[in-house]
């Protein structure tokens, strides 16, 4: 079977529920998983030594151990497929915005922001990654895109229902159509790929992820001890984590 490290921050929790969880149609019985999460950027305290990705902060070490199963470092040649489930997606909308309103973007606007989103920290540790394993398929996730019930997603709705917002839909399907093209172009490595969640698991709009999805989330960095309220936004659930690995593995 094929080995897949699934390394991430508190958005870990979506992914190590789906994997501790019941077995996976046409997932499980062809991929190993092991999980690694730190919390916020502090996986950045770490240093690849040949084929092994090492923490530098006792911290970091102790995260490791407790959300792999006691493993303190990655052996990065393990694995032939990588799932980054750290910092931002570039298919999250909200650095395309206006405050919180929807207006016309400028190519030099879209340029500027995905330069600043591959000078990320997370994107620099992702090609790294790749490079150390060119062998690898490396899946970029970032963190889920916040889930409907969030207070931008109400914003934006009132913005985009109804018959007489149809220029804001059709500015909000230019938006998607453009940033959809420029993150699959995006040059981390060949090897690597930049994941958008699944059109079942968004609402209509394609803007953010039904809230059935966020019921139940857990925190990696918490011992997965911590479940949130049902008005937690930003973290997902066990389902979530089990659709994005189908969406991601199903085809390898």
């Amino acid at each position: 079977m094929s080995r897949v490290c699934i390394i991430g921050n508190s958005h870990l929790g979506a992914f190590k529920l789906a994997v501790d969880g019941p077995e996976i149609p046409g997932i499980s019985d062809r991929f190993e998983f092991d999980t690694f999460g730190s919390i916020r950027a502090s996986i950045l305290q770490t240093r690849i030594s040949g084929d092994r990705l090492i923490p530098t902060r006792k911290d970091v070490t102790e995260s490791f151990a407790r959300t792999s199963g006691g493993q303190t470092e990655i052996r990065l040649g393990s694995y032939s497929v990588f799932v980054m489930a750290i910092r931002n997606s570039p298919y999250w909308i909200r650095p395309y915005l206006f405050d919180t309103q929807l207006g016309p973007v400028s190519d030099t606007m879209v340029e500027a922001i995905h330069r600043d989103f591959l000078d990320d920290w997370s994107i620099e540790l992702t090609a790294e990654i790749a490079r150390t394993v060119p062998e690898a398929r490396v899946f970029f996730v970032g963190r889920p895109l916040n889930s409907q019930k969030d207070f931008l997603a109400r914003r934006l709705f009132r913005q985009l229902d109804g018959d007489e917002n149809a220029a804001n839909l059709a500015i909000k399907d230019q938006l998607l159509m453009r940033l959809n093209a420029v993150a699959a172009n995006i040059p981390v490595a060949p090897n690597v790929a930049m994941v958008r969640p699944p059109d079942h698991v968004l609402e209509p709009h394609g803007l953010f992820t039904l809230s059935k999805y966020s019921r139940g989330a857990q925190k990696a960095d918490t011992g997965m001890k911590q479940v949130f309220k049902d008005d937690d936004t930003m973290h997902m659930n066990g389902e979530y984590g089990r659709d994005m690995l189908v969406h991601m593995l199903a085809g390898l």
